[in-house]
């Protein structure tokens, strides 16, 4: 499973056996494709976590607060905005 924190404090688990793309994009977004789940996920320096959900060993992926990324190095991987939609069943 992967967990997808939000910064309200939900939680997403969602089955590594239903991912059936990691979509990487340079502008620092990655795209997760779930079946029903579709996750979006944007920041910085976040390509060593496309490999590892790649593999299937990312336990989470978080989305971070204002405040946090202020802390954070300019070089640290950080998500600045991470979406998950449910995709209505189509007829």
């Amino acid at each position: 499973m992967l967990d997808i924190r939000l910064a309200s404090g939900r939680i997403v688990s969602l089955p590594y056996a239903w991912l059936s793309i990691a979509d990487y994009l340079p502008e620092g977004k990655l795209l997760l494709d779930f079946g029903k789940y579709k996750v979006t996920a944007e920041g910085t320096n976040i390509l060593p976590v496309r490999k590892l959900i790649a593999e299937h060993r990312a336990r989470c992926i978080e989305e971070g607060t204002d405040i946090e990324r202020v802390a954070k190095d300019e070089d640290a991987l950080y998500f600045e905005r991470i979406e998950v939609t449910k995709v209505e069943d189509e007829l």
